[in-house]
């Protein structure tokens, strides 16, 4: 978590039926139970957690638990756990999501994950989460077997990769040619990558770049200054 701690979540605890968020101390290898997990925690329900938990960076672990209503339905609820108050927020719920690898998060505040439909014959889907409005929407599907676009099946089968391209890249365990599985790669937007200056002899600079545009209409400049955090960067365009 950037502070020298590991956390995770077991299913059951030795000694009850109820789920256990956990640390472990990273340079005294002490374990703490940080907060049992029961089905309505943060009053939505959930239990039995079934990802790994992730840091976004800010102070908090996402993950997400299954709950089994009396019904049978199955339903999947997203969580943010506040890493320095135990504090569990509840952050998406639905019988229509099913996680079981955490997600990526982007420069935007925005989570990017895969997932499926408890039982309803869908091949998955790439989802999206702004962690500051809440709001959880599908991307798009995949089709399943064949050779057209956006197939593949199963996707939530592994995480997505964030590659230094600035694109994400996935795989699924069924679907496509074959029914095999698939590798996948999801572009977003224009791609630029900054690349490393030059000093010139006269004591000039000559800046370098590489931007791929997706197919899209780009226009690229480049921020410079002597803060590393660009405060009160020059904008300059290109050619």
């Amino acid at each position: 978590d950037g502070n020298g701690a590991l956390w995770g979540c077991s299913q059951v605890r030795h000694d009850t039926s109820i789920a256990a968020l956990f640390k472990i101390d990273t340079a005294t290898d002490k374990l703490t139970v940080v907060r049992s997990f029961n089905n309505a925690d943060a009053g939505w329900n959930g239990w039995n957690p079934q990802t790994d938990m992730w840091w976004d960076g800010q102070g908090a672990m996402w993950f997400s638990a299954v709950f089994d209503v009396s019904t049978g339905t199955r339903q999947c609820t997203l969580y943010e756990l506040d890493t320095s108050t135990g504090e569990l927020i509840g952050g998406h719920r639905s019988r229509d999501f099913n996680m079981v690898n955490s997600p990526m998060l982007d420069d935007r505040g925005v989570l990017w994950g895969t997932g499926s439909r408890f039982g309803f014959g869908s091949s998955g889907y790439i989802y999206t989460f702004d962690t500051r409005t809440r709001q959880f929407t599908k991307v798009f599907d995949f089709t399943g077997t064949g050779s057209g676009a956006q197939t593949g099946a199963h996707p939530d089968a592994a995480r997505l990769l964030r590659h230094a391209d600035g694109n994400f890249y996935g795989m699924t365990a069924m679907g496509g040619p074959g029914n095999g599985g698939t590798i996948y790669r999801l572009r977003f937007g224009p791609t630029p990558m900054t690349q490393q200056a030059v000093i010139l002899s006269d004591g000039r600079v000559e800046l370098h770049g590489v931007l791929r545009p997706n197919s899209r209409d780009t226009e690229a400049a480049f921020e410079w200054g002597a803060d590393p955090l660009l405060k009160d960067a020059h904008t300059l365009a290109t050619g």
